[in-house]
């Protein structure tokens, strides 16, 4: 049976762990980290603009991409994305091999709002050069 000192005692700690587990982004420590329920994962075509540089740590991987009508905001209603150039996080090794600015690739990327980062590369692959992009929204 639950007395009184032991309830308080209960309550005391949950008043202790729930900050702990708000400052940890609501996942107790060791909890692995995945996508959550509302990530969503995209394909887009694109042309790469631009290269990470291993000398230059504020370049990055841009590419013009085609529209995502589908693309979901943060709010979790369908708003599209019209065709635009954007940086892209990218992991050592993930680009192909010989790639180079102005190839047309095919790109999958997973957004998850609730995560970190929210942006996510999955896989390039690099198209036939006589890929036609269209980039009209």
């Amino acid at each position: 049976m639950w007395d009184n000192k032991k309830l308080f005692a209960l309550m005391g700690l949950f008043g202790f762990f729930i900050p702990l587990l708000i400052a940890c982004g609501g996942k107790a420590p060791g909890a692995e980290d995945g996508p959550s329920s509302t990530a969503r994962s995209y394909t887009v075509r694109g042309e790469v603009r631009s290269l990470p540089q291993p000398d230059d740590p504020a370049s990055s991987f841009q590419l013009h991409h085609e529209a995502i009508p589908e693309f979901v905001g943060i709010d979790g209603e369908v708003v599209g994305m019209t065709p635009m150039t954007m940086p892209f996080p990218v992991q050592p090794g993930q680009l192909p091999a010989g790639i180079a600015v102005g190839d047309a690739v095919a790109m999958t990327f997973r957004v998850d709002w609730e995560g970190s980062p929210a942006i996510e590369v999955v896989e390039i692959k690099t198209l036939p050069p006589e890929t036609e992009l269209r980039f009209a929204p």
